[in-house]
């Protein structure tokens, strides 16, 4: 399984971080102004949106639904859908959100999804995790008990940061990338080892340009980043699903670290970008879905 490019002891639960943003976090879901807002969240939506369409399944469960928006959607579509969050301020800004579309709020309830409690195997025949699952600090083991909870057959429909995006990002990702995933480097002499994180922090080192914004990364929340190439092999065989297929979203038309200096035109340029099975996809896009199904 992979590691985090970067864990210390400050990184933090995603709960806790999301939690203290809830009541605004439903903005992440607008697309009207990209001089604010990046829509990756929309267009994650409409890859969910379109695979369910093809599945039609009976019962769903939205993992980490966060501020409900999603199960909104899932609702208003005409799926059977449920959803819980670890979060208590998100499950109450879903709550007052399917209050105020006259859905019932017993929908929403609170679990953690690296341990779930109180839910039957095979009662969902569709489990779905659109921004939660690389927040999990006990990866693998969240991945199996949601294996155990669907039905030979079932689909998971998750999304992973894509850890290949980090060559093209041309910054730290990328240096780090190179000395832990391609380059032999704990093989490597101390002192050549020295020289070759010298010069790749020469090579992709961040300009000083003024950021705008603070990415979550910078914010130290505890994440994992997958490769798409090798998903099937290190997180869906051991927990006994197959991949069914895989869908890319949030484009980068240029290095990251032109959001901070042209940050319209780059968003705009993204956007056109954004094609879930392009191939450029595989290095482009930070995030990916992945669609999965239970095979034992």
């Amino acid at each position: 399984m992979n590691d985090p490019l970067s864990m210390n002891d400050e990184d933090v639960d995603a709960y806790k971080f999301f939690g203290m943003g809830a009541k605004n976090y439903g903005e992440q879901y607008q697309a009207n102004d990209l001089a604010k807002l990046y829509p990756e969240h929309v267009f994650r939506l409409k890859i969910f949106l379109n695979l369910l369409s093809a599945i039609q399944p009976d019962r769903m469960l939205d993992i980490g639904c966060g501020c409900g928006l999603p199960l909104l959607a899932f609702l208003r579509e005409g799926y059977n859908a449920d959803g819980f969050d670890y979060s208590n301020e998100m499950i109450e800004q879903t709550k007052q959100l399917l209050l105020s579309n006259d859905l019932d709020p017993a929908r929403v309830s609170r679990n953690n999804m690296e341990k779930i409690e109180g839910i039957s195997p095979g009662f969902y025949d569709c489990i779905v995790g659109l921004g939660s699952l690389y927040y999990s600090r006990n990866f693998s083991a969240t991945i199996s008990q949601i294996s155990d909870l669907l039905p030979k057959g079932g689909d998971f429909i998750f999304s992973l940061r894509n850890e290949l995006f980090s060559l093209f990002s041309q910054n730290s990702y990328t240096s780090d990338f190179f000395l832990k995933k391609l380059i032999p480097s704990t093989s490597l002499t101390p002192g050549l080892k020295t020289r070759l994180a010298s010069f790749l922090d020469d090579k992709f080192s961040l300009s000083t340009a003024t950021k705008k914004f603070l990415t979550i990364d910078e914010q130290k929340i505890f994440s994992l980043y997958h490769n798409p190439l090798t998903v099937e092999k290190d997180v869906l065989a051991p927990a006994g699903f197959a991949l069914k297929g895989i869908y890319y979203y949030h484009y980068h038309a240029l290095p990251p670290e032109f959001e901070h200096s042209d940050t319209e035109e780059f968003r705009r340029l993204s956007c056109e970008f954004e094609n879930p099975t392009d191939w450029r996809g595989m290095f482009m896009s930070s995030s990916f879905v992945v669609h999965a199904v239970k095979t034992e």
